[in-house]
């Protein structure tokens, strides 16, 4: 069934009694629909329309609302999305992750990139930031905060929702950019010609004035400690990187998603609505760590590394139980096989776990999904493009440890991982055996000893490191296809005297399988060698 508003969009007459120089009170507005709206611009002196919605409760209660800014894509106006985005927040509003909120969907006049143009036809820009929302302030029951306004948008919109939140970062608290169209100077000019020279004038100090790229400079320590940020990725791929990229060099951190979508904002909310108002929840719930989380879930998070000076990815999983008590937890570090990321094995790795936790093998712990570039080999590159061991072990360790409640000692470490993930898991324990009480390798992507850096490491480490080894870290070593490659580095450990929890399990080279097959063999071994073991 349709959620009410849907019936149709209901015109406004404003009344004539004024809630603020130059500002019209609506008084037939209806809750729970669209409402569609006009008043005079104090400053432009022009039309200024917009469509609203009001939560349903608006007329019986006297709360003051969060208020969500809608901007839409190149060639729309204000009707162009609210049958998309409101539904999406009544979902949210209906599974609680979120309280009632109004919805603005201001008008961007088809093209305006959301800027005032040179030549002064459209003056979009003023009329959102400086004649919208102080209207919207004055006229609704509002919570008339930064903290509390949340600006989004999709194509242009997300453009447009990046550049004010950007450019004015005391006035938006929460930006989300739907598959944003983040031209720079010189991509507009190639691609948008017509608008780089109608709204901007052709002219480059002009643009960089209404230019997220030169705003997030101008403005980054502001936007730092002000602004949350998350970016979500449908099909504009290219502009999205290399804007997130160029965030993190300006040590501004975001949230960024890429979805594999299409530059479609339904099929985009339809994925990740859940992720966008737990994100928002964050916000408007004051920030803190605490009010993000959610038992039994992964969640997305980046950071800028410390050392390294790039983006840290990874993906947590929190146990249920996490975000209600205080207790410290064991965790559990899993590494990604080649052309993997850190959401390749967050659904299956924390499905296991649960299992052995339901039949009381371990204690509920955290699971930390490690993002290795895909194709690192979980070691550093030589030209410093693919930092993974420096991200993981000097950057992520400390910064989970600091972040969240773990038992931040190496008895309560776990290091595993699959084919690529699980000789990276073999590196990382061997290299640095005080870090991890348990490694654990699925199906490790072992080359010929000495074949390549990170695998020639990985065998010297093991003499070098063998006592430490022993009296620290337990081995257990699940192969499938790789039986051959397997064997051969479990029989240089044990030719060292380290001992090998071997098995070879009834799979080929998949995680599921062995996941399924072995989930509690591996969460016993586990269990018996951390100190939050159960008695």
């Amino acid at each position: 069934m349709n959620s009410p508003w849907i019936s149709g969009i209901r015109p406004l007459l404003l009344a004539c009694a004024l809630a603020a120089p130059g500002f019209a009170v609506a008084t037939e507005l209806t809750a729970g629909e669209m409402n569609s709206v006009s008043f005079d611009g104090p400053i432009t002196d022009e039309s200024v329309r917009y469509m609203i919605y009001l939560p349903p409760d608006y007329d019986t209660s006297k709360t003051r609302y969060p208020v969500i800014y809608f901007l839409h894509g190149i060639g729309g106006d204000e009707t162009s999305d609210h049958k998309v985005v409101v539904p999406v927040l009544e979902r949210a509003v209906a599974a609680g992750i979120v309280k009632p909120m109004i919805a603005v969907f201001p008008n961007g006049r088809g093209n305006s990139m959301w800027a005032d143009s040179k030549n002064g036809h459209k003056r979009v820009e003023t009329n959102v930031v400086r004649e919208l929302v102080p209207h919207i302030d004055a006229t609704y029951r509002t919570r008339a905060e930064a903290r509390y306004r949340i600006i989004q948008g999709m194509s242009m919109g997300g453009y447009g929702a990046l550049l004010y939140a950007t450019k004015y970062p005391k006035l938006f608290g929460v930006v989300i950019n739907y598959d944003g169209a983040l031209y720079d100077e010189e991509t507009l000019a190639e691609r948008r010609e017509g608008i780089f020279r109608e709204i901007f004038g052709g002219d480059s100090e002009y643009f960089n004035d209404y230019s997220p790229w030169a705003n997030a400079y101008k403005n980054r320590d502001i936007i730092h400690e002000e602004v949350a940020i998350r970016s979500v990725v449908g099909a504009q791929k290219e502009s999205n990187r290399k804007y997130h990229q160029w965030l993190l060099d300006v040590d501004v951190m975001e949230e960024y998603k890429e979805t594999g979508l299409g530059h479609d904002l339904k099929a985009i909310l339809d994925m990740e609505w859940e992720n966008d108002y737990h994100f928002i929840a964050e916000r408007l719930g004051g920030g803190s760590e605490s009010g993000t989380l959610r038992n039994g879930k992964s969640h997305y998070r980046v950071f800028k590394g410390p050392i390294s000076g790039s983006r840290v990815e990874y993906n947590i999983y929190l146990p249920e139980g996490y975000v209600d008590s205080q207790k410290r937890y064991s965790v559990i570090y899993h590494l990604h096989g080649s052309a993997g990321n850190q959401d390749t094995d967050d659904d299956m790795v924390p499905a296991g776990l649960e299992r052995a936790v339901k039949a009381g093998t371990v204690e509920p712990m955290i699971i930390v999904f490690a993002n290795g570039y895909r194709s690192s080999g979980w070691a550093d590159s030589l030209d410093g493009q693919m930092p993974a061991e420096t991200n993981v072990i000097r950057e992520l360790i400390p910064y989970i440890d600091t972040t969240y409640r773990t038992k931040a000692d190496s008895r309560n470490r776990v290091i595993q991982g699959f084919s690529m993930g699980g000789s990276g898991a073999m590196a990382y324990v061997t290299k640095y055996p005080e870090l991890f009480a348990v490694a654990v390798s699925y199906d490790g992507g072992f080359f010929r000893r000495g074949s390549r850096p990170g695998e020639a490491r990985m065998w010297q480490d093991a003499a070098k490191n063998r006592d430490a080894i022993i009296a620290n870290s337990a081995i257990r070593m699940i192969s499938g296809l790789f039986r051959e490659r397997n064997e051969v580095f479990r029989d240089h450990l044990i030719d060292l005297g380290i001992p090998v929890n071997y098995v070879q399990a009834d799979c080929s080279h998949d995680m599921y399988c062995m996941t399924d097959e072995q989930w509690e063999e591996t969460y016993t071994f586990i269990a018996e060698h951390l100190d939050d073991r159960k008695n």
